[in-house]
Parts: structure tokens; C-alpha cells; sequence
């Protein structure tokens, strides 16, 4: 294909295998007052980029999903609410790009 410099066609994001799904989407303009968690956004000089986020700790090593269950207490990598919710399925399609940063550490509560 030809790249298009400005181009700023809406783009949808879906996924197409494995267990994730659509965190945010941006383009990168700073202006940009859409909602970044629409799958949906409009290019902004050709660009326009999808977070995904994993929805199965298959192919995540021991270490590394005790760390998660640390840190995403609420979310698909908490533990388990029952011995019935571990996590068989398949694994996941969907790779990173580059190594996850390390989490920040919590903030003090507001006073």
C-alpha cells in the first residue's frame, strides 16, 4: 500500500483471536477530545494506535503472574474469586511490542 502522511480516516479496532481486549485508542494529537476508550478513532497525520490488553495469564510464567495478582487486584490478572475461574484457555495471540515497565508505586491517599 502507499502511506498517506495526513490521512485521518476512522479506524476500528477489533480483535480478531485470542483473549485480549481493546484498552485505549489514540492518535497522538493533542487536541484530540475523543475518548480513548472507543475502539473507534480518526487517524491524525496517518497514525492512529490500539493498547490491547491480554485477558489470560496462559503464557505469563509463575513469577510473573504472582506479580500481576499483586498489582491488578480488581482486573482479569486478580485472583481467582473461585477454584472454577483459573485460567485454562488458549493461549493468546496477541504479543507485546517491548518489555512491560515496571509498576509505579500507590500514591498516598488525598488528605
Amino acid at each position: 500500500g502507499h502511506v498517506k502522511h495526513l490521512a485521518s480516516n476512522l479506524v476500528t479496532f477489533r480483535i480478531v483471536s485470542g483473549p485480549g481486549r481493546i484498552q485505549g485508542t489514540h492518535n497522538g494529537d493533542p487536541h484530540a477530545l475523543l475518548a480513548s476508550s472507543d475502539p473507534t478513532f480518526p487517524a491524525y497525520h496517518g497514525l492512529v494506535r490500539a493498547v490491547v490488553r491480554t485477558t489470560s495469564t496462559a503464557a505469563i510464567d509463575a513469577h510473573q503472574r504472582s506479580l500481576l495478582r499483586a498489582i491488578d487486584l480488581e482486573g482479569p490478572f486478580g485472583a481467582p474469586k473461585s477454584p472454577s475461574s483459573s485460567s485454562s484457555s488458549s493461549l493468546s495471540s496477541i504479543r507485546p511490542a517491548a518489555p512491560a515497565a515496571a509498576p509505579r508505586p500507590a500514591r498516598p491517599p488525598p488528605r
